[in-house]
């Protein structure tokens, strides 16, 4: 089953006490990982809203930045454990509208989303070099004896291919990940090449 509407998500933390634990988990990754000033609430009357913590008011989703608004869906699909709707989770571009920062924790969240299950699998076309370098940090630090990670990723557990527009159609180029976390070849046309301050990260 292919959900092809974010508002789905939303509703998903109505349901019972399932919505009630994927609520909780939600906000603990908006808080921890996104480090976003806002949870969300759920109304008597299952309106979703959102708190801002800072001012310590109510407000609705349409009242804040567009990010996000955007970010939010992303952060319960990548969580769902319903076993039809979650073993595929594909999303366009979740970087829009999101500061750098936040595009890096989409990373972290990808990585826990696949954890869910083995069947579990994640489809993200991004633009965001921020997200890719995320990713391979994180496959470099699995495999370094001197660095410990919780966001555990291998060569094995990421695929990137390149899509490049021709004339003749679109060019599919599948980029090897090494177990250092870089790519065994340049990416082309020079994409990404200001990776290494996150590549060669040491804590």
């Amino acid at each position: 089953m292919f959900l092809t509407s974010g508002s789905f998500y939303y509703h998903a933390l109505l349901i019972g006490d399932y919505g009630r634990k994927l609520l909780e988990e939600v906000n603990k990754y908006m808080k921890n990982i996104f480090e976003l000033e806002y949870t969300i609430t759920k109304s008597d009357t299952d309106n979703i809203r959102l708190r801002d913590e800072n001012k310590d008011i109510e407000v609705g989703i349409q009242d804040v930045g567009t990010g996000i608004g955007q970010v939010i869906p992303v952060i319960i699909g990548s969580l769902l454990r319903f076993k039809e709707e979650s073993l595929l989770f594909s999303v366009e571009q979740p970087e829009l509208h999101i500061h750098p920062a936040l595009q890096v924790g989409l990373g972290d969240l990808f990585i826990d989303g696949i954890r869910l299950s083995e069947e579990r699998r994640m489809l993200i076309e991004t633009h965001s070099e921020h997200l890719l370098l995320r990713l391979l940090r994180r496959v470099h630090e699995t495999s370094s004896t001197r660095v410990e990670t919780k966001y555990k990723l291998t060569p094995n557990d990421l695929s990137v291919v390149y899509v490049q527009p021709t004339p003749t159609g679109s060019k599919f180029t599948s980029v090897t990940v090494t177990d250092d976390g870089d790519f065994d070849e340049p990416w082309p046309e020079g994409f990404f090449e200001e990776r290494d301050s996150e590549l060669f990260y040491h804590a």
